[in-house]
């Protein structure tokens, strides 16, 4: 049906709300130029007005080249059907950046579960979640996005490691995807905990820019502290810590005196053994006492 343009109106829940004009005047000259050609819209009734689904970019252009009327297929449709088929016509457009692809996903989510969106989308759920984790990022990490200084998914793993300080490091090295998740692998596969907290810290604070920086930020952590000129003399946390590495290794060897006569039996070095990591941690237990008091 024929519906004056004043009684219809863009949908509510369409994600997009900004248009290029230059755009719509291009989509209007091809259409003039075409001729007339049948374009019916899908809507739905609101009083006695009509909201369409889609279609604001068409309908604007028909309006440039001198159109009063739109044809119109009305139907009932809810609020959830009318945004979720705003979303799925929107994700078709071939210049929608990762981040309106997040929004949309976004969206969906509130009411679909992952697997739902990712079907009606037509992509994996793998591709849903990570557009989902996208969509939660700072809006300083975003704006690099929309900046073209790194992809959604590099500033995504650099914030997973070091927080808004290693995405703009990233962006200001100029760190590619697969640096950027060479970095974040190699950091997950640091052992030990102390390390891999400072690392995140330097990576936050900017002094992380490639693998190498890492490797020897690792290596400068992973040294005692030392004074220039100064014998190395152990702090009572670094003491603390040994210890307990000590205790689990004692706990072991707890576990394992039941078969002691075996070991015994194999290498005759064993209770030798055994007895001096008894006696070094005594030692070790006395440095700390004597620190602490």
């Amino acid at each position: 049906m024929l519906v004056d343009i004043n009684d219809v109106f863009p949908n509510p829940f369409n994600p997009r709300k900004n248009y290029d004009e230059e755009s719509i005047d291009g989509l209007a000259a091809e259409m003039k130029a075409q001729g007339p050609f049948p374009i019916t819209f899908l809507a739905r009734t609101v009083g006695d007005n009509f909201e369409m689904v889609s279609g604001h970019r068409r309908a604007e252009a028909l309006i440039k080249i001198g159109t009063t009327h739109l044809d119109l297929e009305a139907r009932d449709l809810t609020d959830e059907q009318m945004m979720t088929l705003a979303l799925c016509e929107n994700w078709q457009r071939e210049d929608l950046t990762q981040l309106e692809k997040a929004e949309v996903v976004s969206k969906l989510y509130e009411t679909h579960t992952q697997t739902e969106v990712a079907t009606m989308l037509g992509v994996t759920q793998g591709a849903v979640s990570q557009l989902l984790a996208a969509n939660n990022l700072p809006d300083t990490v975003k704006q690099v996005v929309s900046d073209a200084r790194l992809s959604v998914e590099a500033a995504s793993v650099a914030f997973n490691v070091g927080g808004e300080g290693f995405v703009k490091a990233a962006a200001d090295s100029d760190l590619g995807k697969d640096t950027v998740k060479k970095i974040a692998n190699e950091i997950g596969h640091i052992q030990n905990p102390i390390v891999k907290e400072k690392i995140k810290a330097d990576a936050a604070a900017g002094k992380i820019k490639s693998p190498e920086d890492m490797k020897k930020k690792v290596t400068q952590h992973s040294q005692p502290p030392k004074k220039a000129g100064e014998e190395y003399i152990p702090s009572l946390g670094n003491l603390l810590s040994f210890n307990d590495t000590l205790d689990a290794i004692t706990s072991k060897l707890e576990e394992l005196s039941k078969t002691s006569a075996y070991y015994a039996h194999v290498d005759p070095s064993w209770p030798e053994f055994e007895e001096a990591i008894r006696r070094f941690q005594k030692c070790l237990t006395a440095i700390c006492e004597a620190t602490i008091n």
